[in-house]
């Protein structure tokens, strides 16, 4: 069947690399991109909750980290499959648990950082239960989950969505600066009003009114939000357009 794509995006391969390798190029690179958006660079334990294609590319991706970068990092495939879990430890995990049901007996806060590979909407419910740092949500499923309808949108568009700081100093770990070539640009939606000597630091434009659409206004670095409905908005504030 002949398709049609932006010639800037159709790349030769080489004739070493067979076609079915080749198909998993892509979500390859996704997995390997996990580790650079975690919001933490580095975390001990790391569980890989689903065992499909995703998941064993991700326990792939650590094991190749590891071995270019020294990382020291236990990771632990979460399967239902035996034969998923014997694959994952070919692949680089150090251990595969199997589990039944929704998980009910995996134990709760008991990794650092629980990617979740599911592709399931249950799945980020357990992940958020298991991981005591982070959780890095991999599933693509369309579907609302956790009160967000645009948790796709989400995912697709590598965003973070992380507690506000509750102390100025924590604010410097949430503004990184070296990151943006000027003032980092930062939406305030909350009711509180921002915190002192914020607006010193980036260019701040608040925006309470839940009615004001948020469309015309320019692209931000980050946002704050306290509800919802609002983190809804601001990934997906155009009505014509997918863009965050």
């Amino acid at each position: 069947m002949p398709l049609s794509a932006p010639r800037h995006s159709i790349l030769p391969l080489p004739d070493t690399l067979p076609e079915d390798t080749a198909l998993l190029l892509e979500p390859f690179a996704a997995a390997m991109r996990i580790e650079d958006l975690c919001v933490s660079p580095r975390y001990d334990r790391i569980a890989v909750l689903g065992t499909g294609r995703l998941g064993q590319l991700a326990v792939a991706a650590y094991a190749v980290l590891r071995r270019q970068t020294g990382l020291d990092v236990q990771v632990t495939a979460l399967t239902r499959h035996r034969g998923l879990a014997d694959l994952a430890r070919e692949l680089g995990a150090d251990e595969s648990t199997l589990f039944e049901g929704e998980g009910e007996d995996l134990p709760s806060a008991a990794w650092d950082l629980v990617i979740d590979t599911t592709g399931s909407p249950a799945g980020l419910d357990l992940a958020l239960r298991l991981a005591a740092k982070e959780v890095h949500e991999k599933s693509t499923h369309g579907r609302p989950v956790a009160g967000l309808q645009h948790m796709t949108e989400l995912v697709v568009d590598e965003l973070n969505l992380q507690p506000m700081p509750t102390r100025p100093a924590e604010w410097n770990r949430h503004i990184p600066r070296q990151s943006f070539g000027t003032r980092p640009k930062l939406m305030w939606t909350a009711r509180q009003d921002p915190p002192p000597g914020l607006a010193n630091r980036v260019d701040l434009v608040v925006q309470r009114e839940p009615g004001v659409p948020l469309e015309h206004l320019q692209t931000f670095d980050f946002a704050v939000a306290d509800t919802l409905s609002m983190v809804d908005r601001l990934i997906r504030p155009h009505a014509d357009r997918e863009a965050s």
